[in-house]
């Protein structure tokens, strides 16, 4: 089986991409689902920097 070209940030296998494409998979609800994902990730990071910062200026305060 000869394997494809993909962009590395997908990080899909060719099980996936056959998969994806097999139209087995709604792909504009897979594609809804990825947005939020990376919503939800950016949120995370957010509220982390924002705890870290808290914690510097507490550290700092003593």
């Amino acid at each position: 089986m000869q394997r494809r070209q993909t962009s590395p940030d997908l990080r899909l296998c060719d099980g996936m991409i056959d998969l994806l494409k097999s139209g087995r998979v709604d792909n504009a609800l897979l594609c809804e689902l990825a947005a939020l994902m990376v919503m939800v990730d950016g949120f995370v990071k957010m509220y982390l920097t924002d705890k870290k910062s808290i914690v510097k200026v507490l550290m700092c305060s003593e």
